[in-house]
């Protein structure tokens, strides 16, 4: 299937179970705004569509943010700068959060994509602050802003998480790592169950020679 949906520029399409949605740009009397459309997976109907933010007639970029899923809940960002968590099944507001103004007559929008984690969202802005929000509330729990040579430096990249750290990029070429290493306290127990890898025998792979043997039978690995 195809379905027209506007003008997408660098955010790319999210999917949670029977729904995709996109960011686009929505035009009307010269003006733009951030769009998200979310469509049915399986024959690309438009199940709902909301525009975030106010129009504009000063940038086009309105498109550049992904948007996150987690728990039924679509975080996505406005080129001028606000956060919004919406319903995937109806596309309903649950709370916004504005942690950026575009400056008069400027085309620096809001770019970066937010991520989720542990019940937080982060995401930068051309400001040069990075944010961490209650994803239930929007809440700001905390911001950081980045190393400044005159003034801070935009981040425009978007972020990711691991382990309780925030990894995040700015324009001067410095990654930051924020947030407090944390190890899983998760107990897995199950079985893996693998089959063996074959490399090509009697080929020199650098410093070392591949001569390998298989098992025939296939290796059963317990993780408890």
């Amino acid at each position: 299937w195809g379905q027209a949906v506007g003008a997408v520029g660098h955010a790319s399409p999210v999917v949670s179970e029977e729904t995709v949605f996109v960011t686009c740009a929505q035009v009307s009397n010269k003006k733009y705004v951030t769009k998200i459309v979310a469509l049915n997976i399986n024959d690309g109907t438009i199940l709902w569509n909301k525009t975030l933010g106010t129009p504009s007639a000063s940038y086009s970029n309105v498109a550049e943010s992904t948007p996150a899923i987690c728990n039924g809940v679509l975080y996505a960002a406005s080129a001028d700068g606000t956060i919004y968590a919406l319903d995937t099944v109806n596309g309903t507001a649950l709370w916004s959060k504005e942690i950026y103004t575009v400056p008069l007559f400027s085309d620096k929008v809001l770019q970066s994509s937010p991520a989720y984690a542990e019940n937080h969202v982060y995401i930068g802005t051309p400001a040069g602050l990075i944010y961490a929000l209650d994803a239930a509330t929007g809440n700001e729990i905390w911001h950081y802003e980045t190393f400044p040579i005159w003034t801070a430096a935009p981040v425009l990249g978007s972020p990711v998480v691991s382990n309780g750290l925030v990894f995040i990029a700015d324009e001067n070429g410095v990654l930051y790592s924020l947030g407090r290493f944390t190890t899983s306290t998760k107990q897995v127990s199950g079985q893996i169950i693998s089959v063996p890898i074959r490399l090509p025998e009697a080929l020199w792979w650098d410093s070392f020679y591949a001569d390998v043997s298989v098992l025939k039978d296939v290796s059963t690995i317990m993780i408890m």
